[in-house]
């Protein structure tokens, strides 16, 4: 037995959980790998949709953006981000994605824990 894992075909739509707004798709995680402290996902934000502001209490995130361009609020903030930006959430700031383009936003998403946590905030968290 190898001291290493391959999963193929695994930025799939069809094997993520499928949202109003688009899809998220946990591709490694604690439970997936036994590997602690590291969470790995695809998202994709349809035009004109957004996630719900949420916050992660265990963990910080890091979003990496292929594809798209997007409004995040992140705290008090709101900024436009694009197709080769990264931004990074401290862990329990509320925060959330709007797609402002006409075609879907494209991200990789990583979290410093084995199980990422997930809340819904209010807007002023």
């Amino acid at each position: 037995m190898s001291d290493y894992l391959v999963r193929r075909g695994v930025v799939d739509p069809a094997a993520g959980s499928s949202q109003d707004w688009g899809w998220l798709n946990i591709l490694a995680d604690e439970e997936i790998t036994s590997i602690p402290g590291v969470t790995v996902g695809t998202a994709l934000i349809q035009p004109g949709a957004e996630n719900p502001l949420h916050i992660h209490p265990n963990c910080a995130e890091i979003i990496l953006f292929l594809a798209g361009n997007v409004e995040h609020a992140v705290g008090p903030d709101t900024m436009e981000l694009a197709a080769g930006d990264m931004l990074i959430v401290p862990a329990g700031m509320a925060h959330n994605a709007r797609n402002v383009g006409s075609d879907p936003v494209e991200m990789i998403v990583i979290y410093n824990a084995g199980r990422r946590g997930f809340e819904l905030a209010e807007r002023g968290s």
